[in-house]
This record gives structure tokens, sequence and C-alpha cells, in this order.
């Protein structure tokens, strides 16, 4: 609940907040247009206008708890993606919720809930349309188009640069990180099913499974040394 309201009070301290737009002719752009545009010429379409300047909330893990923070001013850039966050892009119309390669499970869980919570709260009760989920290296030209400059550099090298997808509603993502029990042969698989946490899979076996795999029941097994736990796990491919 104190996440919830953190959230909810951080996403709202500037909801009411508007700009007053200025209409620029094609070809006819002042100097300062294209230079808070860093000097990129690229066109990218949007769906529809803004009525107000998209904010970007970072969701991070630190000392034991998770704290989201509001990128100051609308200043926020592709840098602010790192691979450990979680980020929730609200344009006033959509609301993106991107999933940095390396965040963590709990995070990203806590992130689909609340931003969905919030949505329903401002008005926006068509999640599967209005909130977007959106993995890194994969985002679609809306979601880029939300920043004054996207570099492809930033990229590892073994990412293809044409791996944009749409993103998943919010709804069917919720479905995969609420289900709790998955059967051994899913956890072993090269492809984790989405929203599986990779260093508890063995939460999500059945008990009657859990007996088969372990030789111990769930209780037993809680009871061993944590880095004994470990080994045990790596013996049954559960790591």
């Amino acid at each position: 609940m104190f996440l919830l309201l953190l959230l909810q009070k951080k996403l709202s301290e500037e909801i009411s907040a508007t700009t007053e737009p200025t209409s620029i002719s094609q070809g006819h752009e002042p100097g300062n247009f294209w230079t808070s545009l860093h000097g990129s010429q690229q066109h990218y379409s949007i769906s529809s206008p803004l009525s107000k300047r998209p904010k970007m909330y970072l969701v991070t893990y630190a000392s034991g708890r998770i704290e989201v923070d509001l990128v100051a001013d609308g200043r926020f850039s592709q840098d602010d993606l790192t691979t450990e966050i979680v980020a929730i892009l609200d344009t006033s119309d959509i609301i993106y919720i991107w999933f940095g390669k390396k965040s963590p499970y709990a995070m990203r869980k806590l992130s689909l809930e609340i931003t969905s919570e919030y949505a329903k709260k401002t008005g926006r009760t068509d999640l599967d349309k209005k909130i977007i989920v959106v993995e890194a290296y994969s985002e679609p030209l809306a979601f880029k188009s939300q920043f004054h400059v996207w570099s492809y550099s930033k990229y590892p090298k073994n990412v293809s640069t044409t791996d944009e997808k749409d993103g998943e509603p919010v709804t069917q993502v919720l479905v995969h990180y609420s289900r709790e029990v998955y059967s051994y042969e899913e956890l072993i698989s090269d492809n984790l099913p989405p929203g599986v946490d990779a260093t508890k899979l063995e939460i999500y076996l059945s008990d009657d499974e859990f007996e088969k795999v372990f030789n111990m029941t769930r209780k037993q097994f809680e009871k061993i040394l944590p880095w004994k736990r470990e080994g045990i796990k790596q013996k049954v491919y559960l790591y």
C-alpha cells in the first residue's frame, strides 16, 4: 500500500500541468526548433497529439527497498534506461512500462500492478489500450518518439536494431506474473515463461513435483542452509 500511495503521489504531482502549444508549419521551423531536438531532423509520427508533456518515472531497487523517482522537468533521455530499472513513461494518453533486461522480478510485478491502479484512478480504465509493456531493445517507434534523441549505438552489438515490437497490453503481461505453478519441464527450458523469477525457480513447482525433483518436502528443503540449497538446485538444473 505504501508503494502504491508513493507512486500515485509522484505520478499525480503534476497531473494537472499543461503546456501551451505553438503551431509551426513544416518547412518553416525556426532555428531553435531543431536545436531543441538536438539537431535531429528525423520525423516521427505519433498516433495522437499530446495535451501534456510526457513524464518518466524510474523504478529502482536500492538498499533493500523499491523507490520511484520522477525525472525532473521532463528531461528524460535514453541514458536513463539502464538495464537494472523499470521505467514508467506517461504520455498523458498511453502509459508505457519499460523493462530493463536485468530488472528484478518483484520490481516488474509491482510496477505492473501499481501502474494499473494509477491508470484506473486517472480515468484510463481500458488498460489494454492505455498501458503497454515494452522490453529493452525492441521498443516500438511510438515509445522511442517520446525521446529527443534515440541512438541505436547504445544497443549491445549482438542486438538487432530492427527488432521493433508493438509491446504487450498490461493485462496479458500480468497473467504471466500472476501464475504461481509451472511444470518442471517448463522451468528447465531454454526460454523461461514470462514473469518467472529465474533466481527462485523451485517456488513454482507444485508440492508433489517438488518432492519428486528434490527427493524431499518443501519444508525439509527450507531448513537447509541457503548456500547448500544452491548446490542442490544446480544438480536438478533449477538455477
